[in-house]
């Protein structure tokens, strides 16, 4: 009598034991899946970030402490990121725009030159004026490829005299 007595209490303690441990997992799980909901929600905000949303900003509401500096400078990220692919864009533009002038020129001059016959000196004139265009932008394009170089490492700028003078008087016939 007495061990069965004692097996029904061992029976009846492991079932009290077990029970009491899957509430303790459960309540556990409950207070976890509770605690990182916040940060499921960080997740979702962040996933609806893209490069056409760059202006969108996480929210700071109902986040627990411990997560808000991370925050801060999630969207401290977000603002310099902006402020770069807005950069980019106003410099491609600028670049094409670059481009564009000497090729509208070097193409005006052609069409013009097909127009009609010319003597040999009006043909090399515009084919002189095309040159300088070319030359224009092959400058700009090796000034780019320069600038690319610099940004990836691979050069570093060096500090040297300029004839101001000369600069003004170059860019002045240039523009002439």
């Amino acid at each position: 009598p007495l061990r069965a007595s004692l097996r029904n209490w061992l029976l009846l303690l492991l079932g009290f034991g077990a029970a009491g441990e899957a509430l303790v997992v459960g309540v556990v799980v409950l207070a976890v899946r509770r605690g990182l909901k916040p940060l499921r929600t960080l997740e979702t905000q962040i996933a609806a970030i893209d490069h056409a949303g760059l202006q969108r900003r996480v929210a700071a509401e109902d986040l627990p402490g411990e997560v808000l500096p991370m925050v801060r400078q999630l969207n401290d990220l977000l603002s310099r990121i902006e402020d770069a692919f807005a950069r980019e864009r106003a410099f491609t533009a600028s670049a094409a725009h670059e481009f564009r002038t000497p090729l509208a020129g070097i193409r005006t001059r052609i069409e013009v030159c097909l127009l009609r016959a010319r003597s040999g000196e009006e043909y090399q004139a515009a084919l002189a004026q095309c040159l300088d265009s070319a030359i224009a932008l092959q400058r700009k394009i090796d000034a780019l490829l320069d600038l690319a170089r610099l940004d990836a490492g691979l050069i570093r700028p060096e500090a040297g005299e300029v004839d101001v003078a000369e600069l003004l008087r170059s860019q002045w016939a240039r523009v002439a």
